[in-house]
């Protein structure tokens, strides 16, 4: 076989398929600097060169604001990507990246305690710079990228993501000004290191769903945010690793169920939806995961929460009247693990829990059919009520079909299980029965001859006594027999009611 010779040799730079038309920039004010990262598709031209602006025309697009940009942006920047092709009714989305100049971390501890008012553990307090990093994103980054980088493009809704202490920065900046972003991702949010702030300001800022009104004042377009949130069951339940001591496994489970970040955000999760405030609130648990991937997990689940997301109907109800959150995320929310939102939106919209103004998928997936087809509009403005009305119908014929089978599959089920409890019952019957059958035979044979009686006699009285007992007369021995005989008889009789009171019990 003859030999094959391979040459090595550098690229100059990135290949084109990695980190693709993304931008980075410092954002500097006095002491503080912070590293954004902008991440676009691929449709819409090269990254710029020694310039600042984008020259495309005539796009959409949905924004994701991602803290923690370091650890996180290209993340999903290439998720986005890598979800395109396979789902090409995908909006275009820009992925806003806000990290920090880092060398040698993908996290600034010391500065994202200050920035997502989240204080170290054991470390020094830290002033708390969160108003500061709100305020920096809403008036100075979000400006800055709509109006200078991309000013041909035409922007849409914008999500916020964060992590942990950035999870917390996110619940907090969700009670504290809702209308910043539409949709809110927050992914194993440390609540305990803001002492559970956030879910005293919920019931005030937000209100408490029993007629107590909150604080915030709808503004903007009037549309209610939506909410998701995840979290690793293993953060609260965590199991020992193949290669930990067991005082290891002890100390590292001490440390992660002292921020359960299951628990709280359980809890979070109950007051925003008891609040009635929002449009949409979703917590999801990933098996088997830990604090470090559940990040991961939250973020790409999130995003695809988020871009397939519909708001048009949402906006155009009065701001007094937003709906509710859906009742079986109340109820069940722990039996859709593993459901994407397609799937999640799918089943709440064939069981009939939802109305046009509240599915988040209606109206924008592939599989709705007839009028509502189509990818983000409702083609028909007026047929919410009609469309509304048919999936009703639908769905209680469907109701009353699945009744009747279960009705059929009960039935069934008791009278076999009438069947097998009467063959139970039976059991008495027929030994009670063989016993008057051998109680008869010997009265019957004391009819013929003595030796035959006897016999009988003494085996009478030896099973009747446990002892030999021959001084018994014939007339006595059969006495004995026939009171025999006669409480068999009774016997029978007491199984046959009990047997009939049990059949009526079982058919009422």
């Amino acid at each position: 076989m003859a030999s094959t010779t391979w040459t090595f040799t550098p690229l100059p730079s990135l290949p084109p398929t990695l980190l693709p038309n993304t931008a980075f920039y410092n954002a500097t004010s006095s002491n503080l600097t912070y590293q954004i990262s902008l991440s676009y598709p691929f449709e819409w031209g090269s990254p710029p060169s020694h310039t600042t602006a984008i020259t495309t025309t005539n796009r959409t697009a949905q924004t994701i604001y991602i803290l923690d940009g370091n650890a996180f942006a290209s993340t999903a920047a290439e998720f986005i990507k890598r979800r395109k092709p396979v789902d090409a009714s995908q909006p275009d989305a820009l992925v806003v990246g806000i990290g920090y100049p880092l060398t040698d971390s993908v996290y600034a501890m010391t500065q994202r305690a200050v920035d997502f008012g989240a204080p170290i553990p054991g470390e020094p307090v830290v002033p708390n710079g969160r108003e500061a990093l709100l305020e920096f994103v809403d008036a100075h980054l979000r400006p800055w990228v709509r109006g200078a980088v991309f000013p041909g493009v035409e922007f849409g809704r914008d999500a916020l993501f964060g992590h942990s202490s950035g999870g917390l920065f996110v619940a907090w900046a969700l009670v504290t000004r809702p209308e910043v972003f539409d949709t809110w991702i927050a992914a194993s949010p440390s609540l305990t290191l803001g002492g559970g702030e956030v879910l005293g300001e919920v019931a005030r800022r937000l209100g408490d769903g029993m007629g107590g009104e909150g604080e915030v004042v709808w503004s903007g377009n009037g549309t209610r945010p939506a909410v998701f949130m995840g979290y690793g069951e293993g953060e609260d339940y965590p199991v020992r690793r193949r290669t930990q001591t067991e005082g290891e496994f002890q100390a590292r489970r001490e440390l992660l169920q002292s921020f359960s970040p299951g628990k709280w955000s359980h809890e979070l999760y109950d007051r925003l939806v008891g609040s009635g405030s929002l449009r949409d609130v979703v917590l999801k648990e990933y098996a088997g995961q830990e604090h470090a991937n559940s990040g991961g997990s939250a973020l790409m689940d999130g995003i695809a929460y988020f871009l397939d997301c519909s708001v048009e109907l949402a906006t155009s109800l009065p701001l007094n009247l937003g709906p509710k959150p859906f009742s079986i995320h109340a109820a069940n929310i722990h039996q859709l693990q593993g459901r994407d939102a397609l799937a999640d939106c799918r089943m709440r919209c064939e069981i009939g829990e939802v109305t046009l103004q509240t599915c988040h998928g209606l109206g924008c997936h592939p599989w709705v059919s007839g009028s509502l087809s189509g990818r983000g509009t409702v083609n028909t403005p007026n047929i919410a009520v009609e469309s509304l009305e048919e999936q009703l119908s639908k769905v209680e014929e469907e109701l009353k079909g699945v009744e009747e089978q279960m009705s059929t599959k009960i039935t069934n089920a008791r009278i076999k299980r009438l069947e097998m409890l009467k063959q139970i019952k039976e059991r008495p019957k027929a030994k009670i029965q063989r016993d008057q059958t051998s109680i008869q035979a010997i009265l019957d044979s004391m009819d013929g001859d003595d030796q035959t009686f006897v016999s009988a006699r003494a085996k009478a009285a030896n099973d009747a006594r446990g002892k030999k007992s021959s001084s018994l007369s014939h007339q006595d021995t059969v006495h004995v027999f026939r009171m025999a005989l006669e409480r068999l008889e009774e016997d029978y009789s007491n199984v046959e009611e009990e047997l009939k009171r049990f059949e009526d019990m079982e058919l009422m």
